[in-house]
C-alpha cells in the first residue's frame, strides 16, 4: 500500500467499518485462521498476558479453531451474550474467549455474563471437553479493566508487533493488517499537545491522517489533561466516568496522595512523559 494516503482511502472507511470493533475482530479471526505466524504469535501474547495475570497458562495445541459472535443461548432475553472472539482446541479442551472493544464500553455486567457457569457450560458442550479450561481476554486501546475479574485486560498495542510481522507479506491480508497497524500505531503515537494550542480547537480538530483515524475525543481530553502545569507534588488520572452500560464522560482526576490514598482509575493516556502547559482562552494554564 502506497505510503500517504488519506484516512479516506484506507480500504476500512471506503466501506465505512473504520471505527466499527466488529470489523477489527473480524481481521483477527481471519488472520489467526489464515496466517499460521499470525495464530502462533497471537496466542503467545495472550499467554504471557495470562501469566503475568496469574492465571492459567495457555498449553500448545495444533487444532485451534476461531468464531466470530458466538452466540450462546444461556441468559437469552434483554441482555444476549455473544462474545466477540471465541478460540478453542477441542483436543486440549481450552477455551479463549476474547471480548473487543473499540471506543463503546462494556456493556451491563457483560464480562459477568460471559464468565458466568451457565456460559462456560453451554461453550463446553460446544467443543465437547468434559474437563475444559477457560481464558478470557478484554481487548481495548487502553487497556480498561472489565467488571469481571475472570477477564484479563489486553490493550491493541500488544498487538502491534505480531502485526507489524503479518503485514510484511503480500496480498489483501497484508493490506489490511497494514492499515491495521497504521491506525493503531497512530493511536498511540499521537503527538503532545503545543504549547500554543487553543483548547477547544485542539478538542473539535478532525484528524485526516489515516494514522490518526482511531483518535478521539477521550484521547485528546486526556493529552489536555496531563498538559496542565501543576505543582510536582500534585498526581493527575485521566480515565472515564459514567454509566458502563450508556456510555463515558472523560475526566481526570487531580489529586495529591495525601489527600485521598491511591488514585480512583487506571491511566488512560498513552503518551509517556508530561507536555508542556496550554492556552485556555489565550492565557498559559
Amino acid at each position: 500500500m502506497p505510503r500517504g494516503l488519506a484516512v479516506s482511502e484506507h480500504i476500512f472507511e471506503i466501506l465505512g467499518v473504520g471505527t466499527h470493533e466488529d470489523s477489527y475482530t473480524a481481521l483477527i479471526a481471519h488472520a489467526f485462521k489464515r496466517d499460521g505466524e499470525f495464530r502462533h504469535r497471537f496466542l503467545q501474547v495472550l499467554s504471557d498476558m495470562s501469566d503475568k495475570a496469574g492465571k492459567q497458562t495457555i498449553l500448545p495445541a495444533d487444532d485451534w479453531e476461531c468464531q466470530t459472535k458466538h452466540a450462546l443461548a444461556a441468559g437469552a432475553g434483554r441482555k444476549r451474550n455473544i462474545p466477540d472472539l471465541v478460540i478453542f482446541s477441542k483436543k486440549t479442551g481450552q477455551i479463549i474467549v476474547v471480548e473487543n472493544k473499540l471506543h463503546s464500553g462494556e456493556g451491563a455486567d457483560q464480562t459477568k455474563r460471559y464468565a458466568s457457569n451457565e456460559c462456560r457450560g453451554e461453550l463446553a458442550n460446544r467443543v465437547k471437553s468434559p474437563q475444559p479450561s477457560f481464558h478470557f481476554f478484554f481487548l481495548t486501546l487502553e487497556g480498561d479493566r472489565p467488571q469481571c475479574a475472570a477477564f484479563v485486560p489486553l490493550s491493541y498495542e500488544a498487538l502491534l508487533p505480531l502485526v507489524e510481522s503479518a503485514r510484511t507479506r503480500r496480498g489483501k491480508l497484508a493490506t489490511l493488517l497494514q492499515e491495521f497497524h497504521e491506525r493503531v500505531a497512530g493511536y498511540y503515537g499521537y503527538p503532545k499537545l503545543d504549547t500554543q494550542a487553543k483548547v477547544l480547537e485542539y478538542l473539535n480538530r478532525e484528524e485526516s491522517k489515516p494514522e490518526h483515524a482511531l483518535v478521539t475525543e477521550r484521547l485528546r481530553f486526556a493529552v489536555l489533561a496531563l498538559s496542565v502545569r501543576l505543582d510536582d507534588e500534585f498526581k493527575r488520572n485521566p480515565g472515564l466516568t459514567g454509566r458502563r452500560d450508556c456510555g463515558y464522560i472523560p475526566l481526570c482526576e487531580f489529586y495529591k496522595p495525601s489527600w485521598r490514598g491511591e488514585p480512583l482509575l487506571p491511566v488512560a493516556c498513552q503518551n509517556g512523559d508530561v507536555p508542556g502547559s496550554v492556552e485556555i482562552g489565550g492565557s498559559p494554564v
